[in-house]
């Protein structure tokens, strides 16, 4: 790569790569109940949406927090998940 030049856009990283920007990938929703969207990473927060099994998203793969005993995940939208009831698809990410 020459100086000056920077490559952005879709990027394969490994899970246990680090990135100094936000590295964002698609999950599927891989429970059948479907899943909530909350407010903030609790089981007492506002729903702000539900997705059915099967569906796709984005999310942040490194934004994470404990809460209600669950390990959640920040999504693009800015709401939370737990993340147990997700599955990334693929191993293709992109940095934001």
């Amino acid at each position: 790569m020459a100086a000056g030049i920077a490559l952005t856009g879709i990027v394969a990283l490994p899970s246990t790569a680090s990135a100094a920007s936000d590295v964002i990938c698609t999950y599927k929703v891989n429970t059948t109940a479907g899943l909530n969207f909350r407010s903030s990473p609790s089981t007492s927060a506002t729903i702000k949406s539900v997705l059915a099994y099967g569906k796709t998203f984005t999310a942040y793969r490194d934004k994470t927090a404990s809460g209600s005993g669950y390990v959640w995940r920040q999504a693009t939208s800015g709401s939370w998940y737990v993340g147990q009831y997700a599955s990334q698809v693929g191993s293709i990410c992109m940095t934001a």
